[in-house]
C-alpha cells in the first residue's frame, strides 16, 4: 500500500514500512536566482524582438532602388552622403545595414507644410514588392547613393519631386539634413523647414 503527499512542491511516493530521504526544498535564494534569470531572458527577448522581426521580413534591396518613380525623384548631395554614413557608424545606431533616413512631409509650420527627417529601419510589407508600378495605397519609395539610404513615402515624394537632399552645417541654430532646391515650393520660410507646395 502506498500513498502520496506533497512537500515543498515535490511529489513523494511512500511505500508503507519503507525508509525515504527527502531532498532539499528549493531555497529562497535559488528561487530568486531563477526569477532573475527569467527576467533577464524576457528582457533580452524584448530588446531583440524588432531585430527578429526584421530578420524574417522582406529586406529592401537598396542597390536595386530605382532612380525615379511615377511620383518623381530626388537627388542626394555628397555632403548628405558623408554625414549619413558618419551618423550610422555611431554605436547607438542598431542594424546599420538597414538604417535609412526617412523624409516625410507633414502639415504644419508657418507656410502649411514642413519637412521632417528621422532615422528609420524600413522593411517591405509581406504583400508588397519593390516596384515602380501603379499603387493605390501610400507606399515607400527608396533612394540610395554611395551607402546613403533615403526613404520617402509616395505622397511626400510628390511635394519634393526634383529636390536635393543636403546637409546644412552652416546654420547658426543647428546642423541638420535639409531639403534644398525644392521646385515644388511656392513659398519657403526662412527657417528652412516650412514651405507651401504647388501640389497641395
Amino acid at each position: 500500500m502506498s500513498f502520496y503527499f506533497h512537500l515543498a512542491t515535490r511529489r513523494i511516493n511512500v511505500e508503507r514500512g519503507s525508509t525515504i530521504s527527502i531532498g532539499k526544498a528549493p531555497t529562497s535564494s535559488n528561487l530568486y536566482r531563477k526569477l532573475i534569470q527569467t527576467s533577464h531572458l524576457n528582457k533580452s527577448i524584448s530588446q531583440n524582438r524588432i531585430s527578429f522581426s526584421r530578420f524574417f521580413s522582406n529586406r529592401i534591396e537598396w542597390n536595386n532602388a530605382a532612380q525615379s518613380y511615377k511620383e518623381g525623384s530626388i537627388s542626394i548631395s555628397d555632403r548628405c552622403v558623408e554625414k549619413f554614413n558618419k551618423m550610422v557608424s555611431q554605436d547607438w545606431v542598431k542594424d546599420k545595414e538597414d538604417a535609412a533616413l526617412r523624409l516625410e512631409i507633414k502639415q504644419g509650420g508657418c507656410s502649411g507644410f514642413e519637412y521632417s527627417f528621422s532615422l528609420d529601419h524600413p522593411t517591405l510589407p509581406d504583400n508588397q514588392e519593390q516596384t515602380n508600378e501603379e499603387e493605390e495605397d501610400v507606399v515607400d519609395r527608396y533612394f540610395q547613393k554611395d551607402g546613403c539610404r533615403i526613404v520617402v513615402d509616395s505622397i511626400s515624394l510628390t511635394h519634393v519631386n526634383g529636390s536635393l537632399i543636403d546637409y546644412d552645417d552652416d546654420n547658426m541654430i543647428k546642423s541638420a539634413f535639409v531639403v534644398a532646391e525644392n521646385p515644388n515650393a511656392t513659398i519657403s520660410c526662412s527657417c528652412g523647414t516650412s514651405f507651401a507646395s504647388k501640389n497641395s
